[in-house]
């Protein structure tokens, strides 16, 4: 069957982002009018961000009878009408089988649709990139080698941290963690050092929460050796620099 167009493969990530009427095409195999799972799915998530439908229109290609053709193309509008039936509607009689048709391509599967018309909600801005209000790379709280376990003596630096992050009442934080490692390229989250600088930002994020600080307000994420700030540290000052607890502050 025909790949599902562009604003398929997008799926809900494109509904958050789009806004005002947008349209959808739904391809069929020959002489077929249900939707697969995959079809269903995408469906719902538009769903989901639907004002209203403009409209349904239903082709099918030159294979067969003229009537057998538009009886199919019925039969695909009232398949993917289903799928809205609770939705508000932006207009009456928004639903038409057009039948058999050419004009969408040479190939028989160009022809085998339904076209969609939609009203979408606006741009969900909550769901938007959070603007980072302050960077802290503290290069004070170190961690004992090759463990996920900070060193006994960074303990009050971390009330240090946890005292400075207390001045940002309404702000979210993400800890990022960070290793110090020449010579290889972390290549992906398989990579034990790339686990290890996961297990340390999440021990730093479990440090903060058992302070005081809500979990709902931390997030952490590893990075492994692929943001230092010295791509070649010439001392171990800079090795210890570029193996640092980051944490950005979230608007």
């Amino acid at each position: 069957m025909k790949a599902i167009t562009l604003f398929f493969s997008l799926a809900a990530a494109t509904v958050v982002q789009a806004q005002a009427d947008t349209t959808i095409h739904v391809y069929f195999d020959n002489n077929v009018f249900t939707l697969t799972p995959e079809q269903q799915t995408t469906l719902a998530a538009y769903k989901a961000h639907t004002v209203c439908v403009i409209s349904f229109k239903g082709y099918a290609d030159t294979v067969g009878s003229t009537q057998n053709n538009k009886i199919l193309a019925q039969r695909r509008v009232a398949t993917v009408a289903a799928i809205f039936e609770d939705v508000a509607n932006c207009s009456t009689g928004n639903q038409l089988a057009a039948g058999e048709t050419t004009g969408f391509g040479t190939a028989l599967e160009d022809n085998r649709k339904v076209e969609i018309k939609l009203r979408l909600q606006p741009a969900d801005k909550t769901n938007s990139t959070p603007a980072i209000i302050k960077t802290i790379n503290n290069f004070t709280i170190r961690f004992l080698p090759d463990r996920a376990e900070i060193d006994p003596a960074s303990a009050p630096y971390l009330d240090q941290l946890f005292n400075e992050l207390n001045t940002f009442p309404d702000a979210r934080f993400e800890i990022v963690g960070h290793i110090n490692l020449q010579g290889k390229k972390i290549v992906g989250p398989n990579d034990k050092f790339y686990k290890l600088s996961q297990a340390r930002a999440k021990l730093i994020a479990d440090l903060l929460q058992q302070k005081g600080i809500p979990a709902s307000r931390l997030q952490h994420k590893g990075v492994g050796n692929s943001q230092p700030l010295h791509p070649n540290p010439v001392n171990q000052q800079q090795q210890r620099e570029n193996m640092r607890v980051e944490i950005k502050v979230l608007q």
